[in-house]
């Protein structure tokens, strides 16, 4: 499907965007994924947790952490999708950042648990 669109721009603003076709779309697409990742209050949790692991938590508050119910169902979905079809590009996209947060989460209280092992020896 083609969609034809009219802007009225600041013209700073026009005189700044490409002047290929194939560029200007290339940028609406970019700028539409990054506004709608935005918008998905999943990358928000993910921001939330980031900011909690970087103020520092203690190797006794880390195990703990998981994902919302909400976050969970959205990786299930994704997955079952996965399994059934192919993912779009933004759908691949998100389950990667999805993929890629639980990493550092696993990550983060495997050095939980050590610290928490090595402080328990006698």
């Amino acid at each position: 499907m083609k969609v034809t669109l009219e802007l009225d721009l600041p013209a700073e603003v026009a005189h700044e965007l490409p002047k290929d076709r194939r560029d200007l779309r290339e940028l609406v697409e970019r700028g539409w994924r990054e506004w709608r990742r935005r918008e998905l209050p999943e990358f928000e949790e993910f921001g939330e947790l980031m900011a909690r692991l970087a103020r520092g938590m203690t190797p006794e508050e880390i195990p703990a952490l998981k994902a919302s119910p909400r976050l969970q169902r959205r990786v299930r979905t994704l997955l079952d999708k996965n399994s059934r079809m192919h993912l779009s590009r933004d759908e691949e996209r998100e389950l990667d950042q999805h993929e890629f947060v639980e990493h550092i989460v696993r990550l983060a209280k495997g050095q939980a648990l050590l610290k928490l092992q090595a402080g328990s020896k006698p």
